[in-house]
């Protein structure tokens, strides 16, 4: 039996990203930590361990996506394909990941017509 190459071999693989609510809680908690600092409430020349902080924050705010039911997102590590995540909510992964959101509804569903009744009984296609 021939192995496929990787140019005909297609596998979707499902991607298991992490609950955006708890990395919010990490997000905020970095903002907090960052402004103590900043405004020097825990001690003196702090303010680098501010800018520390808050260069953290965005690096963790650039991972959150939100998808809506029927919804996915194809998520892409320097072009190189890791997976589908099809849970719904607000999610996170890894910020260096690209996301691109694809719907999975019919665009296209083509069906036999239907026949129906009206109240009379006639028929109507």
């Amino acid at each position: 039996m021939p192995i496929p190459s990787p140019q005909n071999a297609t596998e979707e693989i499902p991607f298991r990203s992490l609950s955006g609510y708890l990395m919010l809680v990490v997000a905020v908690l970095l903002v907090a930590l960052a402004l103590a600092s900043i405004f020097q409430v825990f001690a003196e020349n702090t303010q680098l361990w501010g800018i520390g902080f808050m260069l953290l924050f965005v690096f963790t705010a650039k991972g959150f996506y939100m998808l809506q039911p029927n919804q996915a997102a194809l998520l892409l590590l320097f072009g190189d394909y890791r997976g589908t995540d099809f849970r719904t909510g607000l999610r996170w992964t890894n910020p260096f990941m690209s996301k691109q959101k694809i719907s999975l509804r019919f665009r296209n569903f083509i069906s036999e017509r239907l026949k129906v009744n009206d109240k009379r009984g006639n028929p109507i296609e």
